[in-house]
């Protein structure tokens, strides 16, 4: 009991002391230029596997002034969601989202089915955010 009193004091004469310190790390050079060209490389990718919600897919006459006026029309009912235009012969289709897993789509669907009841989920590139 008293070593466990004594140690108690000690750390309570010595805590006062005791400051937050600054870590630096001294990395190699070799281990440097590896984390320079992983982070380079990943600057490099545009797109990645992933999912949108696809709302139409436009063909015939005026489909690419359609997609357009639909896809402006879905950026002001939800600001901030990007919204796509892809052409795949002889169809526009108008895609949102960025979403990593399908998981994250189907919560998108669920949000937008009351105003666009024909959307559905498809495995598309997206555009790479950071790991």
């Amino acid at each position: 009991m008293k070593i466990f009193l004594w140690a108690n004091i000690l750390c309570l004469c010595f805590l006062p002391d005791m400051k937050a310190q600054n870590v630096t790390y001294d990395i190699a050079p070799d281990v440097q230029k590896v984390v320079t060209l992983y982070e380079s490389a990943w600057e490099n990718v545009k797109k990645t596997e992933g999912f949108r919600v696809q709302i139409t897919s436009l063909s015939g006459n005026n489909s690419r002034v359609n997609a357009e006026n639909l896809c402006k029309d879905f950026r002001e009912k939800f600001p901030g969601m990007p919204c796509y235009i892809q052409y795949q012969e002889p169809h526009f289709k108008v895609r949102v989202g960025n979403f990593k897993n399908r998981l994250d789509a189907l919560k998108c669907l669920q949000t937008i089915a009351i105003t666009y009841p024909g959307a559905f989920v498809v495995r598309d590139k997206i555009f790479f955010t950071t790991p």
